[in-house]
C-alpha cells in the first residue's frame, strides 16, 4: 500500500511540474510557430528548435514556444510557475538562439 501511495505522489508531483508537452512536441511545435511569423526560414526555424530543446530545461522551452505561439494567457500562466532563471533563460534565447543558428547557416 505504502509504495502505491509513494508511487501516485511521484507521477503527480512530476506532472504538476514537468511541461505539458514533451521536447519532440515543442521543436515541432516552435518550428511551425517560427514558420508562421514569417521572419526565419524553415532551416533557421528547425535549427533553433534543436538548440531549444538541447540547452533549455523543458519548462524555458515551453515558455519559449507558447510566447512564439502568442498565448499571452498560457506564457503568464508558464511564467508565474517558473523560476526567474527558467524564464531568464528563455527571454534570453529567444535572442541569442535564432543569431547563433543564422551565422552558422551563414558559415556553412
Amino acid at each position: 500500500m505504502r509504495i502505491t501511495h509513494l508511487a501516485l505522489f511521484a507521477l503527480v508531483t512530476v506532472t504538476a511540474t514537468g511541461c505539458s508537452r514533451d521536447r519532440a512536441e515543442l521543436e515541432r511545435d516552435y518550428v511551425d510557430a517560427c514558420i508562421m511569423r514569417g521572419e526565419y526560414n524553415q532551416l533557421v526555424c528547425e535549427c533553433v528548435a534543436s538548440l531549444a530543446g538541447d540547452e533549455l530545461s523543458p519548462r524555458s522551452f515551453e515558455l519559449l514556444v507558447t510566447t512564439l505561439e502568442g498565448d499571452e494567457t498560457q506564457a503568464a500562466h508558464l511564467r508565474d510557475r517558473a523560476g526567474l532563471v527558467e524564464v531568464m533563460a528563455a527571454g534570453t534565447f529567444a535572442v541569442d538562439g535564432p543569431a547563433r543558428c543564422l551565422r552558422e547557416i551563414d558559415d556553412r
